[in-house]
């Protein structure tokens, strides 16, 4: 993990936990436990409960999406349940194709949507739709089962390399299709929802995937349950505690951090040089630009700091168990790399794509690449400054101190 910066760290905790471990313990329960009626009951609680808390978080939190996703992962339990309960050949094959192919559709289409919140005209009419397809696929699965399974089940290729599952090879398809797609738009966007919906599909299929008893459809759909639930928890912790725009820990994180201090550390504060000006020249949009530059130059801070965007144009960087002499020359690693960093300001006229090379005609309008500066404040705990409002008071005037003498600069208090 050496070289990896710490937003890049928290987007991989973000995608792996805890998501895949609920997703183990659930195939795990599922193939060594499954059998047993006491897990059984166990699994159809935790699964209304979580689907219960679910729903009121995601409501609370605007998060519609999830919201009907933990319906959808309700309503395929009770298909799968009642098929291989009291249905016969056909229906239970018809249940394996539904529960293959749907699920991974669904939850595709709902990841690629708008967030239209719950009980909205958008959010009412997404419902009714999911009714109408559950109320759709309920009658054709015990009216039709077999022109179901053999509408969804057609062979592509030669069963030969399939015999492994009982996965029909569309449904095998659209299950590769979905995982790959959550994953890009994780990788684009770092949603705690595309990794929600990343494993909880993945945990859904895999009764179906793999050689499994009927019976124990239910552990895994809980198990489903409980990583969107979490994913809504992880995304709600989000919205209170890192900044958006940046992508860094907000205010609210830095001062939780600041409780847990011991008795040797330093804080520094970074301030954006002439930002209002640059901001007032260029536009908000590029001043956003400049702050997200500055954001991830300031995540990849060494030294065991921790970066925070603590309002405006400032940022403050957290150095447990360091002193200032410690990290000033960490500091001055960071201060002369957003130096020497440059962008381009794209034209308002400037096209998305470049245009052919036949078609670029005329003399080209050269720009200017633009640079941002940072000052810097660095304070640590000693005997004068004890507690760690008095440390950030400090290195805020050991800032004030670096602009004075011409920015672009440390200043240790």
């Amino acid at each position: 993990m050496e070289g990896m910066s710490s937003r890049a760290l928290h987007a991989l905790r973000l995608f792996l936990v805890p998501g895949a471990p609920i997703a183990a313990a659930a195939i795990l329960l599922g193939a060594y436990a499954g059998t047993s009626e006491a897990v059984g009951f166990a699994a159809a609680v935790v699964l209304l409960a979580a689907v219960g808390a679910g729903l009121v978080l995601a409501w609370r939190f605007n998060q519609s999406r999830t919201a009907f996703a933990l319906l959808l992962i309700l309503c395929v339990d009770r298909f799968w349940v009642h098929a291989f309960s009291g249905g016969g050949f056909w229906t239970q094959a018809a249940a394996i194709a539904a529960v293959s192919t749907l699920p991974p559709l669904n939850f595709l289409a709902m990841s690629v949507s708008r967030e239209r919140g719950v009980l909205t005209r958008f959010g009412l009419l997404r419902l009714g739709a999911l009714a109408a397809e559950a109320g759709a696929i309920a009658v054709v699965l015990w009216q039709m089962p077999r022109l179901l399974y053999q509408y969804v089940a057609v062979d592509v290729v030669p069963t030969r390399f399939f015999e492994w599952t009982r996965m029909p090879q569309p449904a095998l398809l659209v299950f590769l299709l979905a995982m790959a797609a959550f994953l890009i738009a994780y990788l684009r966007h770092r949603r705690a929802e595309d990794a929600g919906f990343f494993w909880a599909t993945i945990t859904l299929t895999m009764p179906v995937l793999l050689p499994a008893a009927p019976r124990v459809f239910t552990i895994y759909a809980a198990g489903a349950a409980l990583i969107l639930l979490s994913y809504v928890l992880e995304s709600s912790h989000s919205m209170a505690f890192r900044d958006t725009l940046t992508g860094l820990p907000g205010r609210r994180a830095f001062e939780n951090e600041l409780a847990k201090l011991g008795s040797r550390y330093a804080i520094a504060i970074a301030d954006i040089d002439y930002f209002k000006t640059f901001n007032d020249t260029y536009g908000h949009d590029v001043g956003d630009q400049v702050l997200r530059m500055v954001a991830g130059h300031l995540a990849r801070v060494g030294g065991g700091g921790r970066a925070f965007r603590y309002g405006g144009e400032e940022f403050t960087i957290l150095f447990p168990r360091r002193s200032p002499a410690d990290v000033e020359a960490v500091l001055e690693e960071l201060r002369k790399r957003i130096d020497e960093a440059r962008f381009t300001l794209r034209r308002r006229d400037r096209p998305e794509t470049p245009p052919p090379k036949e078609a670029r005609g005329g003399p080209r309008r050269r720009q200017t690449p633009l640079s941002v500066t940072v000052s810097l404040g660095i304070a640590g705990r000693n005997g004068a400054k004890r507690s760690p409002q008095e440390v950030l008071k400090a290195a805020d005037e050991a800032l004030y101190s670096a602009k004075r003498n011409g920015r672009n600069r440390i200043a240790s208090a």
